[in-house]
């Protein structure tokens, strides 16, 4: 869940929400090795087990915004994202994560 450092929600039991506005330039820069978009999104998620006294404790919400870069002419990987993700709880810092798909 963005805005969350990894492994923050554990459980077998999993709830996940993600809202997210993809906007696409239709353009190629760097001779048309990339294609740049960016993304807006709300997340909000939950992990539980079973066991007494760990239940569902509601949506834990974030936001933030993304850069997705297009690569055009690389095989294999062809996406590369990279989130900057803000938890609704003022107590946690903003995460920036990177990832890399085969798909936009």
């Amino acid at each position: 869940m963005r805005g969350y450092p990894v492994n923050a929600f554990k459980g077998r039991n999993q709830v996940l929400l993600n809202f997210e506005d993809r906007i696409y330039t239709y353009k190629s820069i760097l001779s048309g090795i990339i294609e740049p978009g960016f993304v807006l999104f709300v997340d909000g998620g939950d992990a539980w087990n079973n066991n007494a006294g760990d239940t569902y404790h509601g949506l834990h919400p974030s936001f933030g915004a993304g850069l997705r870069i297009a690569l055009v002419k690389a095989p294999g990987i062809s996406v590369v994202q990279i989130d900057y993700g803000v938890p609704f709880d003022t107590s946690q810092p903003p995460v920036i994560s990177l990832l890399m798909s085969g798909t936009f």
